[in-house]
């Protein structure tokens, strides 16, 4: 495989809203076009093996926000929100009526998100927190996936 890239991210400084309120902003976003992308395909003897059959484009971006509240003493409240999303997809094949142009690729979720809570003593901590990924496909002409899920962590 070869492929070339650009990425631009973006982080302000940590934000002090008043001397116990605290937030911070990111913000990526990236472009890589990916040439002989390896994949696995059958030969006609029913053979799998991996081959450098295809161009790929892959872009997208995440942004996050992080707060605190300090309520003095090692207590804090804090929250976390991430979203992501990205967009890969087939640009040129060598496989013959290759389904998967122009489509996303298998396995690669469009959207996923990340919220978090978390209260913080001197002595201990709980935390929550609740991932979500969006449908992946799990066949190049997208006639099967796998579906949306989050699940939640104490």
């Amino acid at each position: 495989e070869k492929s070339w890239g650009l990425a631009l991210r973006g982080q302000n400084k940590r934000l002090n809203i008043n001397s116990k309120l605290h937030l911070q902003v990111s913000a990526k976003t990236y472009y890589r076009q990916i040439n002989n992308w390896i994949q696995w395909i059958p030969n006609p003897q029913g053979v799998w093996s991996p081959r450098n059959v295809k161009s790929v484009a892959n872009y997208g971006g995440m942004a996050w926000l992080e707060s605190s509240f300090e309520q003095g003493k090692g207590w804090v409240f804090s929250g976390f929100f991430s979203l992501s999303a990205t967009k890969t997809f087939t640009t040129k094949s060598s496989i013959a009526n290759d389904a998967s142009l122009y489509k996303q690729q298998i396995y690669v979720p469009v959207f996923q998100t990340e919220a978090r809570i978390r209260y913080q003593t001197p002595n201990w901590y709980i935390q929550i927190e609740v991932p979500y990924t969006s449908k992946r496909y799990i066949s190049s002409d997208h006639s099967n996936h796998l579906p949306v899920f989050f699940t939640a962590f104490v």
